[in-house]
């Protein structure tokens, strides 16, 4: 086996999108800055595409859904 070159201890399943849509339940309001620098307006209804890590703190408290396919 040594000589296929093959690495047997790599997770066979790929890491999730590191980017997720989602869609706001409530009002969050204007300006808020997330780990990107940018500023987005977390308007009632209104959908963004954010990075995973900055949506799961939003998913959890009930203030965002991910929108899946």
């Amino acid at each position: 086996m040594s000589q296929l070159l093959v690495d047997l201890t790599v997770d066979m399943v790929p890491p999730k999108d590191p980017c997720i849509q989602v869609r706001v339940l409530e009002d969050i309001g204007e300006g808020i800055v997330l780990s990107d620098d940018k500023t987005y307006n977390l308007a009632l209804q209104s959908i963004h595409l954010l990075k995973r890590t900055d949506a799961e703190q939003f998913i959890a408290r009930g203030l965002m859904e991910e929108i899946t396919d």
